[in-house]
């Protein structure tokens, strides 16, 4: 229907069948299969938080515990990004 008309999916983007699990819907996995449906971080955003602070821990003892503003922030940033599963656990 939609190469008739010109139009065409982005290869990595979309699901043309219904399904119940989403795996990367902007940046986490969502699911409606049970009941209570889930919420949850994919595991590539969970290894870059965690080398985040990795370089940040690093970073700061290599400076005297010292870090910039925006090193922090980008850390501080990534890190609450994730905060939405757990308020969302209350609202599925």
């Amino acid at each position: 229907m939609f190469a008739a008309r010109g139009l065409a999916k982005a290869p990595d983007k979309g699901v043309l069948e219904p399904t119940q699990v989403l795996s990367d819907h902007l940046g986490f996995e969502v699911s409606t299969a049970s009941l209570r449906g889930h919420l949850k971080v994919p595991a590539r955003r969970c290894s870059d938080i965690a080398s985040a602070a990795s370089r940040l821990l690093h970073h700061a003892s290599d400076h005297r515990r010292k870090v910039s503003s925006e090193d922090l922030r980008v850390f501080v940033v990534k890190a609450v990004s994730v905060s939405a599963c757990y308020q969302a656990r209350f609202r599925l």
